[in-house]
């Protein structure tokens, strides 16, 4: 079995999923239809954001754990670092 399985999904095989994810908990996919330069121009997209003075993306501010910007300050990574804060 692979390290990583990998599911096609043009053909896909219910019990290999099912294989792949309890053995791996993760698997890679092909065969999805996704256009190839899709995430390169996600990557792009995200980088032109955090480019953006923090005032442009203030809009988009959520607290720790969410799903969205976090301002400066918003997170201590200085534990995880080995830093004080």
């Amino acid at each position: 079995m692979d390290l990583i399985p990998t599911i096609d999904l043009t053909a896909p095989d219910p019990a290999r999923i099912d294989r792949a994810l309890q053995n791996a908990g993760f698997l890679l996919v092909t065969g999805h239809g996704v256009d190839p330069s899709l995430p390169a121009a996600i990557r792009e997209t995200a980088r032109a954001f955090f480019r953006l003075p923090a005032p442009a993306k203030q809009p988009y501010a959520v607290k720790v754990g969410g799903r969205g910007w976090l301002g400066p300050g918003a997170e201590a990574n200085g534990y995880a670092e080995g830093t004080e804060t």
